[in-house]
């Protein structure tokens, strides 16, 4: 499916995560994280810190790569779908931390998301869009 094609289909807006989202984003990472860990035999939440706590990301990610998040926001609610960290490097740009609000799970978000973020390595001619993940994250291999 083609980038337009695929954007063609979704119901929200790509933009990139400013201040005022850490809020929702951090519930949105929470609620996602701990779903999706469920669901698959986590037995436990991932996530068993204060919602607040999860901040840390946008904090990190705003230090090592300013203004490299985007979020999906869905056109109707305004609530925030999803989101995606990504950090160029000097030949590369690695796809950071993401996660789909669970109410959104299965309606193409995420890959929009990484559409958007190839879209942005193309467009800037680097060689490679790489997933950064811990060792232990053998789910994130499918991306």
């Amino acid at each position: 499916m083609s980038l337009e094609g695929l954007h063609n289909k979704m119901k929200g807006i790509l933009r990139p995560m400013v201040e005022e989202d850490v809020p929702a984003y951090s519930n949105m990472l929470k609620r996602s994280f701990n779903k999706w860990y469920r669901d698959h035999g986590w037995g436990q939440d991932y996530f068993r810190c204060k919602e607040q706590d999860l901040a840390i990301f946008w904090q990190i990610y705003k230090q090592v790569s300013h203004g490299h998040c985007v979020t999906a926001i869905d056109h109707g609610t305004g609530a925030m779908m999803g989101a995606c960290f990504y950090h160029p490097r000097k030949y590369h740009v690695s796809l950071g931390i993401m996660c789909v609000d669970p109410v959104y799970f299965n309606q193409r978000v995420g890959r929009q998301l990484v559409y958007d973020i190839i879209g942005f390595t193309e467009r800037r001619g680097y060689d490679a869009l790489r997933l950064v993940s811990s060792a232990s994250n053998t789910n994130s291999f499918s991306l």
